[in-house]
């Protein structure tokens, strides 16, 4: 039985479990939900699925689950289909991946260029120079952090893809497409292009931002 996914190709979040999905070879159905799209946080329909609303949502009807939260979703999804081939079954090498999934959901400065995006892209606020400026420079702050951390390793967290990369792609993407001041970061571009190497992540995560 195919899982039913809930969300809308542009979002940098459902783009993540869509690469999950099809890195695993899970069987799945696109449900467009957010908006745009009538299956919204103010449709009761979709509410009576999903009661946060948002997307990205999966309802996995073989087992009677259904799940928010992408990373939730991507660390069920490798749990359950994927004999955890995304992320590690050792204790210490799985902590690691999830260590990285929280600090690029969490990160404050990683915020930053969501901002950006939301301005320059979706035009939800009105960007003045002043306040582009200091998005872009807290942006660094967070963007400095992976660039060391490529210093000494091909990918995030572990020696090869891994559900790290695959939470951090989508926004990378957008901070290197984006129209904005960056500094140089031969690590992240050299980086951004192995991932690129992948067909399934290029077919998400390289398109035209919306």
């Amino acid at each position: 039985m195919a899982i039913k996914l809930y969300g809308r190709s542009n979002s940098g979040n459902v783009q993540k479990v869509l690469v999950v999905l099809e890195l695993s070879n899970i069987e799945y159905e696109l449900i467009l939900a957010g908006k745009p799209n009538p299956l919204n946080k103010e449709n009761p329909e979709y509410l009576a699925i999903n009661k946060f609303g948002l997307v990205p949502c999966i309802v996995d009807e073989e087992k009677g689950l259904t799940l928010t939260e992408s990373n939730t979703i991507i660390r069920y999804l490798d749990d359950a289909y994927g004999d955890r081939s995304l992320s590690s079954k050792d204790p210490v090498e799985y902590a690691k991946v999830n260590q990285w999934q929280d600090i690029i959901s969490t990160n404050k400065d990683k915020e930053a260029g969501h901002q950006l995006f939301l301005s320059l892209i979706r035009n939800r606020f009105e960007l003045t120079e002043e306040l582009k400026v200091e998005l872009e420079t807290t942006a660094t702050n967070f963007w400095d952090l992976v660039e060391d951390e490529l210093n000494d390793h091909d990918y995030l967290a572990s020696g090869s893809l891994s559900l790290a990369d695959i939470t951090i792609a989508p926004f990378l993407h957008r901070y290197l497409k984006l129209d904005i001041n960056r500094p140089e970061y031969p690590n992240i571009d050299a980086y951004y292009s192995r991932l690129l190497e992948n067909e399934i992540l290029k077919k998400y995560i390289d398109v035209v931002l919306t």
